[in-house]
């Protein structure tokens, strides 16, 4: 069974800071963790 990335759960980082819009985002997939940037979720 293969899951979407579109599945995923995304959480946000709890270092990111709002104010400065420097947003990482987390999520798992098996054994892996996937990170991304909030601003450009996409790339």
């Amino acid at each position: 069974m293969t899951r979407e990335v579109t599945d995923l759960e995304w959480r946000k980082s709890s270092y990111s800071t709002d104010p400065g819009g420097e947003c990482v985002e987390l999520a798992s997939l098996w054994h892996h963790i996937l990170i991304r940037d909030s601003k450009n979720p996409g790339e």
